[in-house]
């Protein structure tokens, strides 16, 4: 999983955040009908949300092809549209003592993507290990 350093001072909040985001990707992903999805992006404001674009997409708009503001869907799902992870995430925040989590939200994020990939999750859906990226 992600980073060591992270590890070591994971608690069971923080693995019930990882749990709770990890279950949300893959049934999110699951939910993308579009084929020939390249990059993911997850991300990390207030909100917390998954994106995606497509080849087809790109070649239509001729954007950069990491531009996430052009993207197909830049926020495909977020966080608060799912009871389950949104009240994870509050349970997560309020036992970390509030204040600014953003590095520590980060890192389980991180650690959740990583078990995506280790699992096979992300290759099963997409036929390959495709970029995931993380946004502010």
């Amino acid at each position: 999983m992600g980073n060591a350093a992270f590890e070591v001072n994971m608690d069971e909040y923080d693995k019930a955040l990882i749990f709770a985001l990890k279950k949300w990707i893959a049934d999110e992903i699951n939910e993308i009908y579009d084929n020939k999805v390249y990059a993911l992006v997850l991300g990390l404001d207030e909100d917390g949300y998954i994106g995606y674009n497509t080849e087809k997409h790109l070649k239509d708009s001729g954007s950069d092809r990491f531009d996430i503001i052009a993207w197909k869907h830049p926020r495909f799902a977020c966080i608060n549209d799912d009871e389950a992870v949104d009240g994870s995430y509050e349970i997560w925040s309020r036992f970390k003592g509030g204040g600014d989590l953003r590095d520590t939200y980060f890192a389980c994020a991180r650690a959740a993507a990583d078990e995506l990939v280790e699992d096979g999750i992300i290759k099963e859906r997409f036929s390959e290990n495709i970029p995931i990226l993380f946004a502010d």
